[in-house]
């Protein structure tokens, strides 16, 4: 086993976050344990609450990596010059399903994981999503009005709750109880109707 001093704090932050989202990507959440992670390692079980409080918050933090992983994922997207917003949504839309579709068990563990009823998310991990949002609320917004910044921010929510809903199912195996369509195909038909309500909405230019 390897001593305490052969990696920095760094490198074994970097190393258990590493094991942990091997873990959960083969075998799901339920296998993820801190004696499991630091056997992978090669460390004990308390070298990992050196660096993190419990095994909720190396959870946590995990978690946070793969919401970086989304948010990495959208912005390889290619941003739209002198385009129609339209393509460029379309574009993010895609990503996000591939995204999701190659880490499903990441997916899964970032929204089956529940904190203790007492204790709430850290301002940094939702500062991460707030991250993911602003990118989708940037593609939305030449839809809208100027001064319509609040409405933008708060349809973007909209769109993303819809969205989860979608693929929670379909990573649950559970889309089949309420449509025959898949995520690749009720998905972008779900952005379709969306759209088309903001288009609907906007007040006329003529």
């Amino acid at each position: 086993m390897a001593r305490r001093s052969d990696h920095s704090r760094d490198e074994l932050y970097d190393m258990a976050l590493t094991a942990a989202r091997s873990i959960v990507a083969q075998h799901g959440l339920e296998a993820l344990t801190a004696r499991r992670v630091a056997q992978e390692i090669g460390y004990s079980p308390g070298t990992l609450y050196n660096i993190f409080h419990n095994q909720d918050d190396m959870i946590i933090h995990m978690n946070a990596a793969t919401i970086d992983g989304l948010r990495d994922a959208l912005a390889a997207v290619p941003l739209p010059i002198g385009e129609a917003p339209r393509p460029y949504i379309e574009a993010l839309l895609s990503a996000y399903l591939g995204y999701i579709e190659q880490n499903v068990e990441l997916w899964r563990a970032l929204f089956d994981f529940q904190l203790s009823a007492d204790t709430e998310a850290p301002a940094w991990y939702m500062d991460k999503i707030g991250r993911v949002l602003s990118i989708l609320s940037s593609a939305l917004a030449p839809l809208y009005p100027a001064g319509q910044e609040d409405q933008t921010a708060k349809d973007t929510r909209v769109l993303w709750a819809s969205l989860h809903g979608i693929t929670s199912l379909a990573v649950d195996g559970k889309l089949s109880f309420v449509t025959g369509m898949t995520a690749q195909e009720i998905a972008p038909r779900l952005l379709h109707v969306f759209l088309a309500g903001i288009s609907s909405a906007a007040p006329s230019k003529a």
